[in-house]
This record gives C-alpha cells, structure tokens and sequence, in this order.
C-alpha cells in the first residue's frame, strides 16, 4: 500500500508541475528562401525563315515531328519559363508536350535522352511569327546538360514551323536534334548539315548564392518547449528541443 500511495503521489506532482510551470522562450528558426532569377538561354528573336515543323499530324499516317535544344545548368535552377519562336505558316494548332530530356553524349553527336519532366500546353492560332510563352514551367534539376524538347502528343493538330534565323543561335550547331517519328528517334542537326536552328528562351531561378554556397534561407518560426524537474530531482521535457540556425539544419 506504501509503494502505491508513493506511485500516485509522483503521477499527482508530476501532472500539477506540468500544469503551473510556464513554458520556455520560444527557439527561433529559419524559413524563407532566396532564389535568383536568370537567364539560362537566349538565342534573340527568330525571322521568317520557315524552320523545322513541330507537328503531331505531319502528314496522313503516323507521322509526327518534335524539335530540341541543348542547355547547361552550371548550378542548380527551377525552370519557370521557355519561349518557342513559332510562324503562321501551315496555320493549324493544339496540345504540345513541353519535355525536359537528360543528355546522350554516347554517339559522333549529343541527342536527347530519357524525359525526366513533361507538362502539357495548347498552342492557339496565330497569325505572325512571334516568341509563343509557355509559363508556370515547374522542373527543378541539378547542374547538368539537359534537352528541352518541343514534342506535340502523336494525332495533335498542332502544325507550324519553328522559324529560324535567330539573332545568336545556340553553338556548336551540335545543340539542336529534331525527332521524325519515321526514323523512331532523335538526330542531331549537325549530322545532316541542317542550320534552320530554332529560336527560343528558357528562363529560371538558380538555387545556388554567387559564391556557389546553397540557396540561404531565412525568417522566423517558433516552438514553445515545456521542461523543468519534479521535486528537484525528476528532469522531464514536454517536447524536443530544436537545434540550429541559420544555414543549419535542426536535429531533433
């Protein structure tokens, strides 16, 4: 009976403790983040020049048509917006897959490989040769040579040339592919002597400081932690107590 009367009276003071004793200073943190926005390709407006078509019906069949073009990320960068320099020739529009593709650097020449990100648009009719924006882009990708691909989903009635002539297209020539759903694959343009380079601008926000150092992160946040002893002997902590700060992480 001793022993439970003893039990009880810890679990009684313990729980009072508890109740009474007022929580610490609240532990401040870090949580909002820096990114810069940058320009990672610009090859200036394109002119008239008819260039390769990107179509999803080219022609009666299972023909279809995709064009490409290489970037380098040297840090880190969320993608935000990419601009296709289309023409009003062949007139006729739809869905488009915009396609990011890692680099094949196997053969003679560079050509897109796998997809690793992918979201759907519709292009709408147009009547002049214009930059066409493709916004609300989402892929985030480490440093690393991509492909961004203009791939229209097989039986899309998007029809329309990627005008060349582009004030500082992209070098070596090597950097543009174009997908014939005859061949089954991508061929670069450098292989067939092909200079109707496409025009276009893909624009992000590097996740990375000037100094190479990751994105920092800032701001505030609170957690109260309740802690004390019972009897000045019992130590006792409602809740972890986070650690770090600044460009550190919190061990709990």
């Amino acid at each position: 009976m001793k022993t439970r009367w003893l039990g009880n009276a810890y679990i009684l003071a313990l729980s009072l403790a508890l109740f009474f004793l007022p929580g610490s200073a609240a532990a401040q943190n870090t949580v909002a983040t820096i990114a810069t926005a940058e320009s990672i390709v610009n090859t200036g407006n394109g002119g008239t020049a008819v260039g390769e078509e990107v179509c999803g019906s080219c022609s009666p069949g299972d023909s279809f048509q995709w064009v490409a073009a290489q970037f380098t990320l040297t840090q880190p960068a969320a993608l935000t917006t990419v601009q296709g320099w289309f023409g009003s020739t062949d007139g006729t529009f739809g869905p488009l897959n915009l396609v990011v593709r890692t680099n094949n650097a196997q053969g003679e020449y560079p050509l897109p490989g796998a997809a690793i990100w992918s979201q759907s648009y519709t292009v709408a009719a147009q009547t002049t040769n214009k930059f066409v924006t493709f916004s609300n882009y989402n892929p985030v990708l480490a440093a690393g040579t991509y492909w961004i691909c203009f791939e229209p989903p097989k039986g899309s009635a998007l029809l329309v040339p990627m005008s060349a002539d582009g004030a500082t297209p992209l070098t070596p020539a090597s950097r543009y592919a174009f997908y014939n759903a005859p061949n089954g694959h991508y061929d670069n343009f450098a292989e067939f002597g092909n200079t109707d380079y496409p025009s276009l601008t893909i624009s992000g926000l590097a996740l990375t400081t000037s100094t190479g150092a990751g994105v920092i992160t800032f701001g505030t946040a609170a957690d109260t932690v309740t802690s004390g002893t019972v009897f000045n002997m019992f130590p006792f902590s409602q809740g972890p107590v986070p650690v770090g700060d600044v460009g550190q992480s919190d061990t709990l």
